[in-house]
């Protein structure tokens, strides 16, 4: 879980919540403890301290190289990611087949 600065945003600061699929499954099973890390984030409450665990460290560190790798070939696919104009009719809305591709 990370803010992420968007140009345009909706949000009033122009930064919007991007969430991990461990963050998905972690809301799922406990919506606190999403909350409690949400809240460490955003500052409002201390950091709970956490365990050194070398193995964790590592995994952690092979998932975010591999996450880099993925988004370098995503943009360079498709280029940055431009949201819509909220405003706009069907904002949001984007046709994908695989003829895109």
């Amino acid at each position: 879980m990370f803010f992420a600065d968007v140009p345009g945003g909706i949000e009033a600061d122009g930064r919007v919540l991007v969430c991990s699929a461990t963050d998905l499954v972690r809301a799922a099973e406990c919506p606190w403890a999403t909350v409690r890390i949400l809240d460490e984030k955003l500052g409002r409450v201390p950091r709970l301290p956490v365990p050194e665990d070398p193995m964790l460290e590592r995994t952690a560190r092979l998932g975010d190289r591999h996450e880099a790798e993925v988004l370098a070939e995503l943009r360079e696919r498709y280029g940055p990611y431009q949201p819509p104009d909220a405003g706009a009719p069907g904002a949001g809305c984007t046709r994908w087949s695989r003829r895109d591709r």
